[in-house]
């Protein structure tokens, strides 16, 4: 299996395992404080469709020769369409949700290599290769599915996706110490791989330390 069958793969589990969680919530949860500081559950839920919005521009863009921008309008613009669909009710939260998902993942399914190649542009102007996109979309709903506070932690973050991102986290750390620094301080290297994660992404503190660096 290549490595975009692998995140693909591992992307589409985690957005059936947030589906199942949402189908159950009810109209008074939804509105509660998720775990991100200023937001409720909500505003969380709008973030994940909007971000699979926003990948999928990718893959129109594509298809017309043109890198597609995640976010026009910019911060502002994605802000107010994420506090917008926060104030929808609960039943059209999880239906823009379930909808953006299936919409995102037909455009993987029906992308050409030529699609594939391309690239996309991201809110902070970086742009990334539609693969990377898709690793990506993986670890926002990982992650953000934790956020929303219904009892699921990092511990229960799917190991492929800790196996990948470590990597990722071990490579960023390297180039922002100073030279010569290969690995992290001995109390984050000595933690299990999903906690050291869960401290880098700043899910979890550690003593002496407090929260990691984040992405």
């Amino acid at each position: 299996m290549s490595t975009l069958d692998r995140y693909v793969e591992g992307c589409a589990a985690a957005h059936q395992a947030l589906l199942l969680l949402v189908d159950d919530i009810d109209s008074d949860s939804i509105r509660e404080p998720s775990l991100l500081p200023g937001w409720t559950r909500a505003h969380v839920l709008s973030h994940i469709a909007r971000n699979a919005e926003g990948l999928r521009r990718f893959f129109d863009a594509a298809r017309d020769g043109r890198v597609g921008e995640q976010y026009p309008g910019g911060r502002a613009k994605r802000d107010s369409d994420i506090e917008e669909g926060a104030q929808h009710a609960c039943i059209d939260i999880v239906s823009e949700l379930r909808t953006s998902m299936w919409a995102l993942e037909g455009a993987w399914a029906g992308a050409t290599a030529e699609v594939w190649a391309s690239k996309g542009r991201l809110l902070t102007g970086a742009e990334v290769t539609l693969e990377e996109s898709v690793f990506r979309r993986w670890r926002e709903v990982v992650v953000h599915t934790t956020d929303l506070g219904y009892g699921q932690t990092w511990s229960d973050w799917p190991n492929d996706y800790v196996r990948f991102e470590m990597d990722r986290q071990l490579m960023a750390w390297r180039a922002s110490q100073p030279m010569g620094v290969k690995d992290f301080p001995d109390a984050v290297r000595k933690l299990p791989d999903k906690e050291r994660l869960a401290w880098l992404l700043q899910r979890t503190t550690v003593e002496g330390l407090g929260l990691g660096p984040g992405i």
